[in-house]
């Protein structure tokens, strides 16, 4: 595992470039790699707030691109019969649908229910496309 990965810098992206994963990472106390000598930075503040407003755009065009991805193979596996992965799927669009449930043999979920889920996750997006758009502008 390449540690410039996780300290940023040329051939890599992390807290020198304010990604928020490595935010929470830091912020949470979570220690998932380990080398010595090399720890994670800190979150910099912006010296220039047109770059980083430019950066938060193209985060939210991808990531929301992603959201409405897995929401349309979320439908297309409730077509399948496929309900657990379609379940997995919409969590994936809005990262919270059933998190403790997922590896459980014992999870189950009924067509109904997640195309009751499908249009929370669809208003969900709704906000957040206006408030990041809002946000953005």
């Amino acid at each position: 595992m390449d540690s410039r990965f996780y300290r940023g810098g040329k051939n890599g992206w992390g807290m020198d470039e304010r990604h928020y994963f490595f935010g929470d990472i830091v912020r949470e106390g979570i220690l998932f790699y380990y080398l010595s000598g090399y720890k994670l930075n800190g979150p910099k503040i912006p010296d220039d707030p047109t770059a980083f407003k430019e950066q938060a755009q193209v985060f939210f065009d991808q990531r929301f691109q992603d959201s409405l991805g897995m929401l349309d193979g979320a439908h297309f596996l409730i077509s399948r019969s496929s309900y657990n992965l379609a379940a997995f799927a919409m969590h994936q669009a809005v990262e919270s649908v059933y998190v403790k449930a997922r590896y459980s043999p014992y999870y189950t979920i009924t067509k109904d229910q997640l195309l009751w889920l499908a249009d929370c996750v669809k208003f969900l997006q709704e906000i957040v496309n206006d408030t990041c758009s809002e946000k953005l502008a």
